[in-house]
């Protein structure tokens, strides 16, 4: 193995890994900004939205925003709370959403009122909670061992139903749909 003595050929302001050009901040940046200084800035920018933001499918900009009401029955009790989320199909499969929301469970029910939702395709999925522990309880094989439910009250086959089964449209006019969770 032999070691180059000589200095990269590479600049000073970035440098190639992996194959990957990457930018190294200016050195007046890093010796004047601590790490950690510099590190909340970027999570400050990240967090106010500033990213990528996935649209909400909807049908036109200029169609007035519509309710949807949403009623949860089938409920086994009043512990805990139902934790729900409204998503489309380019996030149905993983966790994005949206909206969503941790609704009180009162008489065995629930009611989730989604306000200013443009008008497009979406999906409700959502479980009672009932450790209220913000997980959905499941056995070592997956099977959810808490009460759940999606919209059109469809059932999937060894896991979550599709999102064509559970899938629905809102249009200009408010949309009222019941749940049963099972």
């Amino acid at each position: 193995m032999t070691i180059d003595p000589e200095p990269s050929a590479q600049s000073e302001d970035s440098l190639v890994a992996n194959g990957l050009l990457m930018l190294r901040p200016p050195r007046l940046l890093t010796r004047l900004i601590p790490c950690r200084v510099r590190f909340g800035l970027l999570l400050a920018v990240l967090l106010t939205g500033t990213g990528p933001v996935s649209p909400v499918h909807a049908q036109s900009s200029d169609a007035p925003a519509s309710p949807l009401i949403i009623h949860v029955d089938g409920l086994e009790s009043n512990k805990g709370s139902v934790r729900a989320e409204l998503t489309t199909d380019a996030h149905y499969d993983s966790d994005g959403n949206v909206r969503a929301a941790v609704l009180p469970i009162e008489d065995r029910e629930a009611h989730w009122t989604v306000d200013d939702l443009p008008p497009g395709t979406y999906a409700v999925r959502l479980y009672h909670d009932e450790d209220d522990d913000g997980e959905l309880d499941t056995n070592m094989f997956g099977v959810p061992q808490e009460p759940f439910g999606f919209s059109n009250n469809a059932r999937g086959n060894m896991g979550p139903p599709d999102f064509e089964d559970a899938a629905f449209t809102l249009g200009s006019d408010s949309l009222s749909m019941t749940i049963t969770a099972e």
